[in-house]
């Protein structure tokens, strides 16, 4: 048989019976004792880390198993088994992981003793399908009432959560079940009518959002959507409001062929313009006109005005929004469709494809609309709906005060037990069925199998049964454990108090279950601690399939892993080229994807050209003693030099050019995963691998969105990411300005350079420095301008919101000197940002007359705010600057320059010597030689009335 199966694969092992066998039982048990503390409320919490460092808690089986590298065939395929469960019925995972596991521990301790495998797969058979059996039997069939419902809900959410947020949760996930559930069919409906409609969970959306604590999350009856209104002049809060939902395009469409249109005077540009802008506005005006059909019918004081929302699955131009937004409309533009599907059953009306023919049958409906603004997000709530049909759950995380974000690990596993919750309320309510809870069926279970199928039984076929009589026991015996109460006290309690019960007239229905509070039996159906049928059900399917699978097997083979035969493969077409032939390799690696699985192996591909052989979880190297890949970027020459590296970056975009489809797993899977074991690597090759980096990055091979990976803690210490970043950078710069690179990072998502940099090393002057010293003053210097134009940002967003809210003069300064506290920026750059902050606040839309009465008011009224800024001769010239480039670009106000002038002036915010040094020789050159003319008389009064000062002296 051995010779047989070598001539099929030589590398192929083979284990006979016995050994496969103690193979199979040893690893399903060893993946029970894994997940055995998982099980019932008191269950603990598990760690798992990954080879980056990063870490996750669960309570949750599904999660467990699916996050877990099971090496172990058997042990793999119980928990591929048990994820199935999961996915088919919602719970159950980890009951599946135990039962398997005991079972086959009781198995082998028969098996040990000479009995046959299959005389105890027999018997597990014939106590599987009497398990079956009784479970009908023992089922309870209930009044599903509310209260019933949320014991049920309670039952699942305490296993994986605190018992706090789990009652909190409880009625939310009931309520929004029944709030979806299809009504039943009529009275009279026969065949197919007559049976009610499934429950769809997708009709219940989680939403996270990362705000307050867990007990925070909530029902809403209605749809909360992850992006708000695009316009600042769009209403944020309405009631009354009708929904218009659209899958329509509001923005300017390009032509699909190549055209160009020539114009020779303004005119004939505005008609140009005009003309492509008329489609667009034409489907604007008649969502409008629809608006002022339904919205300005007359209403008397008791109803609340009519408002009205356009939430469009398309996209929305800016010109489209400012006329929506005039018009009073909220519109939200690229909606998902999934939000759309719900938005219909939720508010009514009828999505519409085209603006034709609008009216308001095919409106929805919703008594508030409003936007929540959290950072940099936005969330738009639809509330107050008449007949929901569709609901969501809002997932609030913990609020860590040490470094102000919120706990990731919360909202996850608040996410994973919603999941269950629903699943649970739903297979209550299509089995219209419950089963006992806190281990009762497995006592009750044993118990029968015991007395009543072993009986049956025939022969040696009773050790199978009475193996599966004393497996299934494994329930309430880890609940006891994970409880710290002593097993064979508690066991013994259970199955003497449900003897005495039966003994009693109990007729094998009786429920006894382990109290956790005490230890103690009780009676679960009176405590509401239930379990769900189909649970059960497949519990039993499953554990039973798992055992004869791994029972009867007579031999085991198992074949070498696929990748090792794809690097055999591709090292026998490497190896036919000479070192250093370039062209010869990269003609060997495309002639290799022409015969290979290469993107099925892309993976192993890149880490046999990038780190020169197979890497194991953690970033270890496979030890099978393989030669190193005969090409590979580890056997450039050394110190690094970037003339040479190209010849390597020239190989990948030969090889990428013509086999497209691997650009996206290098850059998603391959480079980030690398990235995250260099710190394993020396010195030498991780600054090739970085070199190669920056190469492929300026081709654009590559998306900067893989050195996001470098962000994280394990590599920001003892400055390693910021020196992998600082090669990357210095091989793009080679090639490219520090403009295209400033491009690239912000196509790649990476938002702030001191992420890279160790925890307490984290400020500017750290980056100025490190760059500087690495001569890399450009990359300073780009910081520098990008870190003042975000101060910026946030100065004038902070100062308008302040300003809109008309806080007091002191409140603005406060905020000003607190800001400028926590980041300092020059103070001839700070009064420039605070007067563009000043006058965004401003409307100029009033009548032209009296457009210089207003800028004096409002500059006299700012002027305040100013002053205490105004610390010197450069800082007054820098606000006269201000000025001068606002009145220039806002022609509105051109003319009161002179004015704005002297009421700085009387005001103190600048003096005669800053005003006649920027009228000779400190003045902007935008409009310089209207504004000096303009300001002539000030400058000359002033030049007089210094005169006049030293006539005196």
């Amino acid at each position: 048989m051995s010779s047989a199966i070598e001539l099929i694969n030589p590398k192929a092992e083979s284990v006979r019976r016995g050994q496969a066998l103690q193979v199979n039982t040893t690893g399903a048990m060893g993946l029970a004792n894994v997940v055995k503390g998982n099980l019932g409320p008191r269950g603990t919490l598990k760690m798992l880390v990954d080879g980056a460092g990063q870490i996750k808690m669960t309570k949750d089986g599904k999660v467990l198993l699916s996050e877990m590298q099971i090496q172990n065939p058997t042990a793999a395929m119980i928990a591929r088994t048990a994820v199935a469960q999961d996915d088919q019925v919602g719970d159950g995972t980890t009951s599946v992981v135990l039962l398997v596991g005991e079972l086959l521990k009781q198995a082998d301790r028969y098996i040990s003793e000479g009995v046959h495998p299959t005389v105890i797969a027999e018997g597990f058979d014939l106590a599987k399908k009497d398990a079956l059996e009784f479970l009908e039997a023992y089922k309870r069939p209930t009044d599903l009432d509310r209260e019933t419902l949320i014991s049920v809900a309670y039952t699942s959410l305490s296993t994986k959560l605190h018992q706090k947020l789990a009652k909190k949760l409880a009625p939310d996930i009931v309520d929004s079940v029944l709030t979806i559930r299809p009504p039943p069919p009529p009275a009279d409906a026969v065949g197919e009518d007559a049976i009610r409609a499934p429950i769809d969970l997708h009709m219940v959306e989680i939403m996270k959002m990362q705000h307050r604590s867990d007990l925070d999350t909530k029902l809403i009856k209605g749809l909360v959507l992850d992006h708000g209104a695009r316009h600042p002049d769009m209403p944020k809060r309405v009631e009354n409001a009708f929904i218009l939902i659209l899958n329509v395009s509001l923005e300017y469409e390009k032509t699909e062929v190549n055209s160009s249109f020539y114009y020779s005077s303004t005119e004939q540009r505005e008609k140009l313009v005009e003309s492509e802008r008329k489609f667009t506005d034409a489907k604007v005006k008649k969502i409008i006109e629809l608006k002022n059909l339904v919205c300005d019918q007359s209403t008397d004081s008791k109803t609340p005005p009519k408002s009205f929302v356009v939430i469009n699955q398309k996209g929305i131009d800016p010109m489209s929004l400012d006329s929506l937004a005039k018009a009073g409309i909220i519109a939200l533009r690229r909606a998902k469709r999934r939000n759309m599907e719900r938005l219909q059953l939720l508010c009514g009306g009828v999505a519409q494809n085209s603006v034709d023919n609008l009216e308001e049958s095919v409106l929805g409906w919703a008594g508030l609309v409003y936007e929540h603004v959290l950072g940099e997000e936005k969330y738009t709530f639809v509330e107050n709906v008449k007949e929901p049909k569709s609901v969501t759950l809002l997932v609030k995380g913990e609020f860590i005060i040490s470094n102000l974000r919120p706990n990731a690990h919360t909202i996850g596993q608040i996410n994973d037990a919603l999941r269950d919750g629903l699943r649970s309320i739903k297979n209550t309510l299509e089995d219209n069925c419950l089963v006992p809870g806190a281990g009762a069926f497995e006592i009750a279970l044993s118990h029968h199998l015991s007395t009543k199928t072993k009986k049956v039984a025939k022969g040696r076929t009773k050790l199978g049964v009475q193996a599966f009589a004393d497996g299934v026991l494994v329930i309430p015996k880890t609940l006891a454990t994970n409880g710290g109460f002593d097993v064979q006290d508690a066991i013994v309690a259970l199955q003497e108090e449900y003897e005495a019960s039966e003994e009693g007239g109990g007729g094998g229905n009786t429920a006894v279950g382990l109290n956790l509070q005490s230890g103690s039996p009780m009676d679960p159906t009176l405590e509401g601690v239930w379990d769900q049928y189909r649970v059960k059900r497949q519990m039993l399917h499953s554990c039973a399939r798992n055992n004869f699978a791994v029972l009867l097997p007579v031999r085991r083979l198992t074949d070498p892993p696929d990748a090792l035969v794809f690097r055999d493969q591709l090292y026998k077409y490497l190896e036919t080229v000479n070192p250093g032939d370039f062209e010869g390799y990269a003609n060997k690696l495309i002639a290799a994807g022409s015969q290979l699985e290469t993107l099925k192996y892309s993976d192993a591909l890149f880490e046999i050209l990038l780190a020169g052989g197979l890497l194991q979880p953690g970033g270890t190297y496979l030890d099978d003693n393989a030669p190193q890949s005969p090409f590979t970027i580890v056997d450039a020459p050394e110190p690094v030099d970037i003339t040479e590296m190209k010849k390597y970056a020239e190989v990948f975009n030969k090889l990428l050019r013509r086999y497209k489809y691997l650009q996206k797993p290098l850059e998603e899977q391959s480079l980030p995963t690398l990235l995250q074991y260099a710190h394993r690597w020396p010195q030498a090759q991780r600054e090739k691998f970085a070199v190669l980096l920056g190469l492929l990055l300026v081709q654009g091979l590559a998306s900067a969105s893989c050195l996001q990976i470098l962000t994280k803690d394990h590599l920001v210490k003892d400055y390693l990411s910021v020196s992998l970043i600082t090669l990357i950078f210095r091989a793009y710069l080679a090639d490219q300005a520090i403009d295209h690179l400033s491009a690239t990072l912000k196509k790649g998502g990476i938002k702030e350079m001191l992420d890279f940099f160790p925890p307490n090393k984290r400020n500017p002057t750290e980056l100025d420095e490190w760059f500087k010293k690495e001569g890399l003053p450009e990359v300073s210097e780009w910081y520098r301008k990008k870190r003042l134009a975000r101060i910026r940002e946030g100065l004038i967003g902070g100062l308008k919101d302040l300003v809109d809210k008309q806080e007091a003069t002191d409140s603005l300064i406060s905020f000003i000197k607190d800001s400028q506290s926590e980041s300092p920026i020059p103070e001839v750059d700070l009064v420039g940002y605070i007067w563009a902050a000043l006058m965004s606040t401003i409307d100029w839309g009033t009548r032209p007359d009296q457009v210089d009465t207003l800028a004096l008011k409002e500059v006299g009224k700012f002027a305040v705010v100013l002053e205490p800024f105004c610390n010197g001769p450069k800082t007054e010239i820098a606000l006269i600057n201000a000025v001068q480039l606002y009145c220039y670009e806002e022609s509105k106000v051109m003319k009161a320059f002179p004015q704005m002038l002297k009421v700085l002036y009387n005001k103190d915010c600048v003096s005669d010597q800053a005003i006649l040094y920027w009228h000779s020789k400190g003045s902007k050159p935008q409009g310089r030689q209207h504004f000096l003319s303009v300001t002539q008389p000030l400058v000359n009064f002033l030049r007089e009335q210094e005169d006049s000062d030293e006539e005196e002296e």
